[in-house]
């Protein structure tokens, strides 16, 4: 009976440690991401919580190569709380970071499009448009940023993983171009105009504009040649450092250049075109307009023109003819036809070149104005005493009788120094000889001065030269 009793008992606890066993089971299943870089841990439970042992998580991670990266900190609260394991990162790697590649900033834009300046008060500019990127020798174009190294990334399973350096890049240097010593700035080797193909950028010391200037190009300020196969607009603007070409015609514009201007058709000016060049201007006709050279004048006709030459006038050509207006030739004047049948004044000044001419213009000027301020002054002094002897003087009537003095004093001072810079300027103008007008025919009301010599055509001239000897101005025959 006791042998039973006890076998009873054995099958008991047998049970009990069953139960216990099957109350307390768990699996533990480990995951690792598809780039290697996290690891992930999920405890199944089967009855009550388990007790799960950090042996247990480690044991597992191993089975799964996982040595890296492991944290302690999500394994013990793993432990703690193995209900709440579900899907727990528990290892994570160092991901790779491939390098940068180098990088090319333009400092200009390779869009075409032309913007109108938009100006302080808000309107718009559509003259000045900046159609064209202008730069001067060795602005900065453009610059390089260089790649960077990558840095390798390691796997939750301890394996390495090699990252890429970033891809150098180099500039596409084009035309008139340089690159700097360090290798990182693209330079302008000359001044000029940038001008892409594709990411290359060249420098064009010449700017060839297809057509006019006018709204779509606005002004042009550039420093090297500029040709134009079209006309040049009324209100526009063409400033160079060297030549400028124009195949059309030129309007109420302006053009400045410190070359040559070569218009091959002429300008229709309607006295508010102005052309001004340091070299020779040649052109096929010149009318209305204020022209003002530093070497020859090359045209067929010139028409009621204010002319300023400090070399020769050549009026050849089909017509060769001067009608109206005033020149200014230091040297030569040659012509076919000098002024017209219907005595227009036409005024001929010779020896004398711009400077002497501008400086003669400014003092002339100036003393007209200062004469007539004096005369205003002479006014209101005289009829300040008036009042005086009206009997009605008070202290704002005399401080206004104080000042006008003072100013007159002033102006009267000014005069004299005036009339000194008038005399020097004639002293200079005296001076300069060898001054020659040539011509096939010259009309009635041309007026000629050489120096301060002055004479009038009275009667048509035929094939004649005019030019000063001595003091006195004096007509030959060229033949």
């Amino acid at each position: 009976m006791a042998n039973y009793d006890a076998a009873i008992q054995e099958i008991e606890v047998q049970e009990i440690d069953i139960v216990e066993t099957l109350e307390s089971a768990h699996s533990i299943e480990v995951t690792v991401s598809s780039d290697y870089y996290h690891a992930f841990l999920t405890v199944e439970i089967i009855g009550d919580t388990p007790i799960v042992m950090s042996e247990d998580i480690l044991e597992e991670l191993a089975k799964k190569s996982i040595s890296y990266g492991i944290d302690y900190s999500a394994v013990e609260s793993i432990i703690q709380n193995p209900e709440l394991a579900k899907n727990i990162l528990v290892a994570m790697g160092i991901p790779l970071k491939n390098g940068l590649d180098g990088v090319i900033s333009f400092k200009y834009s390779d869009s075409k499009k032309a913007k109108p300046k938009v100006l302080e008060d808000g309107s718009v500019d559509y003259k000045n448009m900046d159609t064209f990127q202008f730069v001067n020798e060795g602005d900065l174009l453009a610059e390089k940023t260089l790649p960077t190294e990558g840095e390798d990334g390691m796997s939750v399973t301890g394996r390495v993983i090699k990252a890429k350096n970033g891809k150098t890049i180099q500039f596409k240097k084009g035309k008139n171009t340089i690159v700097s010593e360090d290798g990182l700035q693209l330079l302008a080797e000359k001044s000029g105009i940038v001008q892409f193909t594709g990411d290359q950028i060249d420098i064009i010391e010449v700017l060839m504009i297809q057509g006019d200037v006018g709204v779509e190009t606005g002004n042009i300020n550039f420093t090297g040649k500029v040709i134009v196969s079209g006309n040049v607009m009324s209100g526009y603007e063409i400033i160079s450092d060297e030549d400028i070409e124009i195949n059309g015609i030129v309007e109420c514009a302006t053009l400045k250049s410190k070359g040559d201007i070569t218009i091959r058709q002429g300008v229709q000016g309607k006295d508010k075109a102005y052309i001004e060049c340091k070299g020779n201007l040649k052109t096929g006709f010149l009318n209305n307009c204020h022209v003002k050279v530093s070497g020859n004048i090359d045209v067929d006709s010139i028409m009621h023109c204010q002319i300023d030459c400090d070399d020769s006038v050549f009026v050849h050509g089909k017509k060769g003819i001067i009608v109206g207006g005033a020149l200014n030739v230091k040297k030569l004047l040659e012509a076919k036809i000098i002024g017209s049948e219907m005595g227009t004044i036409t005024s001929l000044r010779l020896g004398v070149d711009s400077e002497i001419m501008e400086d003669y213009r400014n003092v002339v000027k100036r003393i007209k104005e200062n004469k007539s301020t004096i005369k205003k002054l002479d006014q209101a002094v005289a009829l300040l005493y008036k009042q005086m002897d009206r009997n009605i003087w008070n202290d704002k009537l005399q401080a206004m009788l104080d000042k006008s003095l003072k100013s007159k004093n002033q102006y009267d001072l000014d005069s004299i120094e005036l009339h000194k810079q008038f005399v020097a300027v004639n002293k200079r103008i005296e001076c300069l000889r060898d001054a020659i007008v040539k011509s096939e025919l010259i009309h009635p009301g041309v007026k000629v001065r050489i120096g301060h010599s002055y004479y009038k055509i009275m009667q048509s001239l035929m094939d004649v030269k005019i030019m000063k000897v001595e003091d006195k101005i004096i007509t030959t025959s060229l033949k």
